[in-house]
């Protein structure tokens, strides 16, 4: 289904909802880092969540997590999350001038773009897991505890999903 940009403009509406709700991206942390070694260190992962809009409608939104880990240091590592194309509305990374930070959602904007925040707990010596989990444990994004070591898509293809 060919998604319509006043649809797209309507969840992008919902992106406060999806910051706050518990989600669970169905992969495990190792599958998670299995994909980066595999993929040169950027992959997206994608699934769908129900949120109940403020009509009181379940409405189904495909998210994406983007994970850049490609720095050999974990300064340029980042974590965001997206609905739609291309409409981020979280992320974790850091900036030269700001340090590490998490990108703020503003309602006015419908964007997470620009509004930034200090974080605490990251630094220049984090390991690829623990940037992992604590920019996971930050965005609110649960992963499955245990891995079968095999990857139900292939996070390499822009076409992948769950």
């Amino acid at each position: 289904m060919v998604r319509s940009k006043g649809e797209t403009d309507e969840k992008v509406k919902l992106a406060p909802k999806i910051r706050a709700l518990e989600k669970f991206c169905p992969i495990s942390l190792h599958e998670i880092e299995q994909a980066l070694r595999t993929n040169g260190g950027k992959v997206e992962f994608r699934w769908n969540e129900t949120i109940i809009d403020d009509a009181g409608q379940s409405v189904d939104v495909l998210i994406r997590l983007n994970l850049n880990c490609k720095s050999a240091k974990s300064s340029g590592w980042t974590a965001s999350l997206k609905i739609g194309k291309s409409n981020r509305i979280d992320c974790v990374d850091f900036e030269g001038g700001t340090g590490w930070h998490r990108h703020d959602f503003s309602e006015e904007q419908q964007s997470a773009e620009r509004s930034k925040s200090s974080i605490t707990g990251f630094h220049d010596h984090l390991t690829q897991a623990e940037f992992l989990v604590r920019a996971l444990k930050l965005m609110k994004i649960a992963v499955n505890k245990h891995s079968d070591g095999i990857l139900p898509f292939d996070p390499g293809s822009a076409d992948s999903g769950f």
